[in-house]
């Protein structure tokens, strides 16, 4: 809070009207420059200041001070804090009540927008945004109250039939977004998806050692992907070492040996929509491969359902050779495969026994895992941790 307060009593022209005079045009002066200061800090401080400043004023005085106001020792200035609420945007059913991000051609789709600034001086701040799969703007809407809601309805045939991630925005005078929401359309008679995978590894190695690349599946829908398969062939001047899938849907993969080429290939019946996929290839560099040597390493996906982009399912990660190297290099841990163990009726667990982990590559110790094989694990899922 800032207080500015003074007193003024109005005098007949004399000395003392000549002071007071001079105390007002003071007062006027901080009060400019105290508001000029907040101003600064935006609008809105400048608003609430207009709104909550109060004068008490008489016509004799402004006859004798030339119209300047006179403030009482109750008149004072109050800077009330703003909270600030997010702006934001939400999709919902025909009814606007209904939360719903996935809609089908033909369908109502309902956006809410809560806390927009609202119009300022007779001129809009925000407006709805309604934009295609291919960015096509099909309905802009002011909005001037809050909250306020707009609804599109998605053709089922032309240019704007579109099947997809749509979204519907907040804009500002300027086009620039606020705030976004995204919802999907579908088109139960004509499934189609779109795949896109990606793949990260190193730009440089020494022959000899391995190269590990982390590689990401993801379903951008709009429908499932059925009949999905992931490649990656083993690259000239390489070798396989190993390869594992470290999250998403569980897919079936088959590898090269250990040491060979040819080419992994990890399958799934049904990758859902809006899913991801993450796997772990590492190959080995042949010694003697020479310096300056690029290696390219591709990853290909593809599945039964018609692909909406077919230009992200592919994807090339380079890496040259800058010299020799002492082989092996990062050492590479393989877990054996999941097991289930039943226990013993009022036994809250059961002892377990697995294999133990493989290790390849030159740069590995003596692997140790925890929980140990042998010992007693509870009832449920428990993540056994190795190292090495």
């Amino acid at each position: 809070m800032h207080s500015l307060c003074k007193s003024i009593s109005a005098h007949p022209l004399s000395r003392k009207l000549k002071k007071s005079l001079s105390q007002t045009k003071h007062i006027n002066r901080t009060m400019l420059r105290f508001v000029a200061r907040l101003s600064l800090g935006g609008a809105l401080a400048l608003f609430a200041l207009t709104l909550i400043s109060f004068y008490s004023t008489s016509s004799a005085q402004q006859r004798n001070i030339g119209l300047i106001p006179k403030l009482t020792a109750a008149s004072s200035f109050f800077w009330l804090p703003q909270v600030v609420t997010p702006e934001t945007i939400d999709t919902f059913e025909a009814d606007c009540e209904t939360p719903e991000n996935v809609y089908v051609l033909g369908e109502t789709v309902c956006a809410v927008s809560t806390n927009a600034p609202p119009p300022s001086f007779g001129f809009r701040q925000r407006r709805f945004q309604w934009v295609t799969p291919n960015g096509t703007v099909v309905q802009q809407t002011e909005i001037t109250t809050n909250p306020q809601s707009d609804s599109y309805t998605i053709p089922t045939a032309g240019p704007e039939a579109q099947i997809g991630t749509w979204s519907v925005r907040s804009i500002n005078n300027r086009g620039g977004i606020a705030t976004i929401a995204k919802f999907t359309v579908r088109d139960p008679n004509n499934l189609r998806t779109d795949l896109a995978v990606g793949k990260v590894g190193p730009l440089e190695v020494k022959s000899g050692n391995n190269v590990s690349y982390s590689i990401t599946l993801v379903n951008r829908g709009p429908d499932d992907a059925q009949n999905v398969q992931l490649t990656d062939a083993v690259p000239a001047n390489m070798t396989f070492v190993a390869g594992t899938q470290a999250s998403g849907a569980s897919f079936n993969c088959t590898h090269p040996s250990s040491g060979g080429t040819g080419t992994s290939v990890c399958t799934i019946a049904t990758l859902p929509r809006n899913s991801t996929a993450t796997f772990t290839f590492i190959y080995q560099v042949d010694s003697g491969t020479a310096t300056g040597t690029t290696i390219e390493n591709t990853v290909n996906v593809s599945s039964s359902t018609v692909e909406l982009n077919p230009a992200d399912n592919s994807f090339t990660s380079p890496v040259t050779v800058t010299g020799a190297g002492s082989g092996g290099g990062e050492c590479v841990i393989s877990c054996p495969a999941d097991i289930t163990v039943p226990h013993e009726t009022g036994v809250a667990g059961a002892t377990v026994t697995y294999p133990a982990p493989t290790t390849t590559g030159s740069n590995c110790g003596a692997v140790s895992s925890s929980p140990a094989s042998g010992t007693f694990f509870p009832v449920g899922t428990t993540t056994v941790i190795a190292s090495a």
